[in-house]
């Protein structure tokens, strides 16, 4: 049930990248989410105790595997977010269109977490 706040996180983050002047909230709440998100992750991962969890009324299911990849596309994401930070820091020019770029980001990790925790072999392999 846990590895539900990864995905429910990348989207409340979406919200501070609304606005005309907020491009440097954007870029700060971008990282610290994808920094909260990989932390969980990787202690979801290390110290989980149950082999499968079924939730969501049995539409999300965590077992080892999914665990993994949760990791992964996590570490992945802090990669990404460590990177549009340093680009927006060293390029002011790259700033217009941030905003969008760190919007589209966060739904993407949502999307990918939430079709890696997902109960349906379609849906995982979309």
């Amino acid at each position: 049930m846990i590895e539900l706040v990864c995905p429910l996180l990348a989207l409340l983050g979406i919200l501070p990248t609304f606005g005309k002047r907020g491009v440097r909230r954007s870029i700060a709440a971008h990282v610290l989410i994808s920094g909260a998100c990989f932390i969980l992750s990787a202690a979801v991962l290390g110290w989980s105790e149950q082999s499968n969890a079924r939730f969501g009324y049995g539409l999300f299911l965590s077992d080892s595997t999914s665990r993994l990849f949760l990791a992964l596309i996590s570490a992945v994401f802090l990669g990404v977010s460590i990177y549009v930070n340093n680009r927006a820091r060293t390029n002011p020019f790259a700033l217009r269109k941030i905003q969008d770029f760190v919007r589209w980001s966060l739904l993407f990790y949502c999307a990918s977490a939430l079709a890696i925790l997902s109960n349906n072999f379609f849906v995982m392999w979309l």
